[in-house]
């Protein structure tokens, strides 16, 4: 079996880095904003594949809809985008 580090699960605290660092309009930039939030709810299809719902405390990041969540594997994925913090 392989680690669960990467894996949310209901109680991991996320936190969503949203921009690029580059603050340069010429290049499109956007400072690096952080979003904080807790994975309240985990739904699974029935083809097994997961999404993850998050109560986010500082606002909602951008294309973050309550009503669909984000797919496990973006969140398991996008090392860049996604830290969680192991809530057990």
């Amino acid at each position: 079996m392989g680690s669960k580090e990467r894996t949310a699960e209901i109680g991991d605290m996320i936190i969503q880095h949203v921009g690029n660092g580059d603050e340069s309009p010429t290049y499109g930039g956007a400072r690096v904003k952080s979003y904080i939030g807790v994975v309240h709810k985990i739904t699974q299809d029935k083809w097994r594949h997961e999404t993850v719902f998050i109560t986010w405390s500082n606002g909602r990041p951008p294309r973050y809809y309550e009503e669909h969540g984000y797919p496990s594997m973006n969140v398991h994925n996008l090392r860049k985008d996604f830290d969680i913090i192991k809530g057990k």
